[in-house]
């Protein structure tokens, strides 16, 4: 499944499903720990690169939140630890008080083949980028900032030498704050009216509380992140499938949200066609099917992975001591919350239609049940084609890179430069804060920079493209894509993964895929961000299913 040279490094991304991707409740949980297994990772010890700690007495003091800890206990945590600490200040030196031992040389492969050494491009990023961050918190807390950096862009190193990087996080909570006032008056009105129209009013409002809290689960705990919920996508499993798995390995094998498509939908690329148009109509269709009913799957799915935790706690087969049994109870009280908000709504909804309107239940239950669904459609038509899945992005699997200047990860990769090439920044969305936190905008530097508020993205923007200047890299200003998904040969005559032997490695066989950019930009669909269309992604993926 994983190979490895003669110093123990990580050679590329799983090519076979490791253990926990494929479960059938796609919990984050079973996932982590599958990853740990394959490391070697003892269940009541945390591995952060070459180190193990034990991080339970930590746990209930971390500044993020217990749950951040809880949920990665016996996992790697390498890269949620860098990406989600870039002042790593005070954190480094908290770390040696709970250091037990290395890892022995036989188990110093990883899973993940991204780096992070001192010299590359995401950790000089991060020591460039630490002054403006600083004076983002200090403007926060009404202090100044203290320091400069004569390595920033002239902009940046005005800007803090002037004071004039204000934190500017309350503009992004405004904008949940009144998409879920709309939400909830919408809901009203369509409970006490029964008006369908009242009812996708409500469920676009919905779509758009959870796209706009995303932005606030990736931070400490707070009760917005708990509105991300109102569409039946819990943030209990967001928080590890999308946090801390998608977030860091984009479209492959590692990437849940690439997973809990399969079987009925496959991102990474798999077939090879051609076939006939009666398959491309039922890809369409079953593409919407599938994202309509994704949420009620997803809620399903976490009712019983609930129960399962549960009942694991009670018997403790890992024979747990008690204060890290006390940490999976956690885990399974946050799923019950999420749970309850979940399920609150039609409660509230069925308890409004019949205080006021007195029809039949089945009446009432067939107008939510409608608004449910379409919320899920919505906000899925939007997940499903923002910034990952276009034709020149790389995908695992791939046999032809069309973005040269930065190469796909066979062996290893920085971890900064391979956000780069697993995602593409989108024009529509540069210059409006709405927009961005809407639709994932700004997402070369999300990524980079998960904890950092949407609302003060911008300030790293011109250091991001000065970096890669330095590093002769593509920046995101250069893989902008106006809105467009390619759809080239990708769609019906890449072969897919190379055939692989145990081991995970083997021959890759010869592929015809066309290169002229003539004919990619002859094939290229235009989208708009600002439409609510079907996602192609996500009629791709279900096409790959029918031609099975």
């Amino acid at each position: 499944m994983r190979v490895a040279d003669e110093a123990g490094r990580s050679l590329g991304f799983p090519q076979i499903p490791f253990e926990g991707r494929d479960d059938p409740l796609h919990s984050g949980i079973t996932y982590l720990r599958g990853i740990g297994k394959e490391e070697n990772i003892p269940p009541t010890l945390w591995r952060l690169h070459n180190a193990f700690y034990d991080l339970t007495d930590f746990a209930t003091l971390h500044p993020g939140g217990v749950d951040w800890i809880a949920r990665s206990r016996g996992a790697d945590i390498t890269e949620a630890y860098e990406a989600m600490h870039p002042d790593q200040s005070v954190s480094s030196v908290l770390l040696k008080k709970y250091f037990v031992r290395n890892v022995p040389a036989e188990h110093l492969h990883r899973v993940s083949p991204l780096t992070f050494h001192e010299d590359g491009f995401y950790k000089t990023l991060q020591a460039r980028a630490l002054p403006i961050i600083r004076a983002i918190k200090a403007s926060k807390a009404g202090k100044k900032p203290s320091a400069l950096d004569a390595s920033l862009p002239t902009r940046e190193a005005k800007l803090l030498r002037h004071g004039n990087i204000k934190d500017n996080s309350y503009t992004s909570r405004l904008i949940l704050d009144m998409q879920l006032f709309a939400y909830i008056v919408c809901l009203t009105l369509a409970a006490t009216s029964g008006s369908y129209l009242a009812s996708m009013a409500a469920s676009i409002a919905a779509a758009l509380v959870s796209l706009s809290a995303h932005n606030f689960f990736h931070q400490r705990n707070n009760w917005r992140m708990w509105t991300h919920d109102v569409t039946g996508f819990t943030v209990a499993q967001w928080r590890t499938s999308h946090a801390m798995s998608h977030h860091f390995f984009a479209n492959t094998m590692m990437d849940m949200e690439v997973s809990h498509w399969e079987p009925f939908m496959y991102l990474l690329p798999k077939q090879q066609g051609p076939v006939g148009k009666g398959a491309h109509v039922l890809a369409v269709i079953g593409a919407n099917i599938m994202m309509g009913l994704a949420s009620t799957i997803s809620l399903f799915q976490q009712i019983a992975g609930t129960v399962i935790e549960a009942s694991r706690c009670l018997s403790n087969p890992d024979k747990l001591a008690q204060n890290q049994l006390s940490l999976d109870w956690l885990i399974v009280r946050q799923q019950i919350k999420s749970l309850i908000i979940t399920l609150s709504q039609p409660l509230i909804f069925l308890s409004l239609a019949l205080a006021t309107r007195g029809i039949p239940f089945e009446t009432i239950a067939h107008q939510y049940l409608f608004q449910h669904l379409f919320a899920s459609w919505v906000f899925l038509s939007v997940g499903l084609y923002t910034s990952h899945h276009q034709e020149d992005v790389w995908h695992q699997g791939d046999k032809v890179q069309r973005r040269s200047e930065i190469e796909p990860p066979p062996v290893q990769v920085d971890f900064g430069l391979f956000q780069l090439l697993e995602l593409r920044d989108k024009v529509e969305t540069t210059n409006s804060l709405w927009m961005n936190i809407n639709s994932y905008g700004d997402h070369a530097l999300h990524h980079l920079y998960p904890t950092i508020d949407q609302a003060n993205l911008p300030y790293l923007y011109p250091l991001l493209m000065d970096h890669c200047r330095r590093f002769h890299v593509p920046g995101p200003d250069k893989i902008m894509t106006g809105g467009s998904i390619g759809v080239d040969g990708t769609l019906v005559t890449k072969t897919g993964q190379p055939k692989a032997d145990e081991c995970g490695n083997g021959e890759e066989e010869e592929d015809e895929v066309r290169t002229s950019e003539s004919r990619l930009e002859a094939t290229r669909l235009p989208f708009s961000d600002g439409m609510w269309i079907t996602s192609y992604v996500a009629m791709r993926g279900f096409y790959r299913t029918v031609v099975r």
